[in-house]
């Protein structure tokens, strides 16, 4: 139900989210200047002793940003994930949270951008508002550097809208699917047990107004029926449903 989602941290969502704001969904996904690679904006730094290629073919692979994903949303070498980092982060400030309307996954996504010490300190700081936030992040957000990181609650609300996206996605696939074949088809009651429940309220259009998001939501859905019919789709298209989870 609507409470569980809003509890609950997954990994598909937490990639839809964090694309979106680190890469806009993998369009921007290669930058010389910055120190970040890939559609989740990972620190090219953090990675390259391990990775033999350069920062560009990191990239361009797929299958290798997805594996850090994991490791840095699962935990690994003794350093706790994502997932417990957010449900950390949000039940030691539950009541600010809730004033923010942050869930554990928006807590997360805090964690991702600040780390959780980081994410700790801005959300103590916002609670008594001794400092800005240039003061407490100098060295992401200091007036002398050339590149600096979106502020901590644009980059929430852009991840809410990577997943509030990515979500209605999954609906609009779900009852695509249903029209076709039925609920009570297995494969289509597998990827429903998959997703859960992801109907979200359709924004209120103007005038019959058509959103750049609704847009490219039903190219990618176009883009979806073409692969599993067995054609060829475009690369980029491929590349974000496998990002998804939908192929």
């Amino acid at each position: 139900n609507d409470l569980v989602s809003y509890y609950n941290i997954k990994n598909d969502d937490m990639k839809a989210g964090i694309q979106h704001v680190e890469s806009d969904d993998g369009e921007k996904d290669h930058d010389e200047e910055s120190g970040k690679a890939g559609r989740y904006g990972q620190q090219f730094d953090d990675v390259k002793d391990k990775y033999k290629g350069s920062k560009k073919d990191f990239s361009e692979d797929d299958e290798v940003q997805d594996r850090v994903f994991n490791e840095r949303y699962n935990g690994s070498n003794g350093n706790k994930g994502l997932e417990n980092s957010g449900y950390d982060l949000y039940w030691n400030n539950k009541e600010l949270a809730d004033d923010l309307d942050y869930s554990p996954k928006e807590m997360a996504a805090l964690s991702y951008l600040l780390g959780e010490e980081g994410a700790q300190r801005y959300l103590s700081n916002k609670a008594t508002g001794d400092k800005s936030v240039k003061e407490l992040f100098p060295e992401m957000y200091g007036d002398k550097l050339k590149h600096t990181a979106l502020l901590p609650a644009d980059y929430v609300e852009s991840f809410k809208e990577g997943v509030q996206q990515y979500r209605q996605m999954q609906w609009d696939y779900i009852l695509n699917l249903v029209t076709q074949y039925g609920e009570d088809n297995p494969e289509v009651q597998k990827i429903m047990n998959r997703f859960g429940n992801t109907e979200t309220e359709e924004e209120k259009r103007k005038g019959g107004e058509i959103s750049k998001d609704k847009i490219k939501n039903n190219r990618l859905q176009q883009q979806l029926i073409e692969h599993k019919k067995g054609n060829k789709i475009s690369p980029l298209a491929k590349r974000e449903l496998k990002s998804m989870g939908l192929i």
